[in-house]
């Protein structure tokens, strides 16, 4: 419809003021058509990601605002900061989505991003090594209706060595290549009243069973 909005304002307020695009309609192939015919796009992405530019979209008398349907619309879920369906333009990549939602949390697996798309009639899975995108490597092109997932990192970490009895500080000590008991021993300072002669060593193996190991 027809808006009355004060000459200081610009086309993110007209659309504001109307209720914003539908379900379906584009946020970032928007149209301002000046009553000469010339026109600008408005990408409201742009805009949240650099508020600087709303002077660049004032508006004037008799203004028209159009907005098309959204064409490419890609979701992203799991170990990133905002989870959501984004629309993207043609051409743009993996890079620009990860912008669009916030960035990977802290625990996000970087090096298997899964992007499950449609391709001839069927469903596919890509596996990509966004720290190589990140790295310099080529941008992952996407796709309309694309889902992308960032796994998150779960299993506990395993580069420790635990150390527990008479000792000056108990607990998880960093094990570094071809560490020996005695440099994590020095690491918790053994008491001066620790028995010296005997110690047990208890390795979990790869196949979850346990050993015990006299010392």
């Amino acid at each position: 419809g027809s808006y009355n909005v004060p000459a200081t304002n610009t086309a993110f307020n007209a659309l504001v003021a109307s209720g914003g695009p539908s379900d379906i309609g584009s946020v970032r192939n928007i149209k301002l058509i000046h009553p000469n015919g010339s026109e600008r796009k408005v990408d409201v992405y742009e805009f949240l990601l650099n508020p600087g530019i709303v002077k660049d979209y004032f508006l004037q008398n008799n203004d028209f605002i159009f907005i098309p349907v959204a064409d490419i619309t890609v979701s992203i879920d799991g170990a990133i900061r905002r989870p959501f369906t984004y629309e993207m333009l043609p051409g743009e990549g993996l890079k620009k989505l990860m912008l669009f939602a916030g960035g990977a949390t802290d625990n996000a697996y970087l090096k298997n991003v899964q992007v499950t798309r449609f391709e001839e009639d069927e469903e596919v899975i890509i596996d990509i090594d966004y720290r190589a995108i990140q790295n310099g490597a080529a941008d992952f092109r996407l796709k309309k209706g694309d889902r992308v997932l960032v796994k998150n990192i779960e299993n506990t970490y395993d580069n420790f060595v635990e150390v527990v009895g008479a000792v000056e500080f108990p607990g998880r000590l960093e094990i570094g290549r071809n560490m020996r008991v005695s440099q994590a021993l020095n690491k918790a300072k053994v008491l001066k009243t620790a028995r010296k002669d005997l110690a047990f060593l208890l390795r979990r193996n790869l196949d979850g069973s346990t050993k015990w190991i006299k010392l």
